[in-house]
């Protein structure tokens, strides 16, 4: 199987201090990239890497990063607040949940 260079991502943890998660991303399997990032960010937040009240990468930045579309992480971040996750909080962002 192909896998991707790891990208290096910023995100706020739950005490405001700039953390760093990576996220592999593979184009060249079936599953869909927005599952695939909706699939680590929930690994992450269910092992404790991701805390209650870290704050996950503003959509444009992170498809920056990423360069994939803005709609992919935004589709990415829908899964997660309907599986209850994270919390879309606004202009302000999107949060994990407790």
């Amino acid at each position: 199987m192909h896998m991707s260079n790891p990208t290096i991502i910023l995100f706020i943890d739950e005490k405001g201090n700039e953390r760093k998660m990576t996220l592999r991303l593979d184009n060249k399997i079936v599953i869909p990239l927005f599952e695939q990032i909706r699939a680590q960010i929930s690994v992450m937040i269910a092992v404790g890497y991701l805390l209650p009240h870290c704050r996950l990468p503003p959509v444009r930045e992170l498809a920056v990063c990423l360069q994939i579309a803005p709609g992919t992480i935004a589709r990415s971040y829908t899964v997660l607040e309907r599986d209850g996750l994270v919390i879309g909080k606004g202009r302000k962002g999107t949060f994990v949940t407790d």
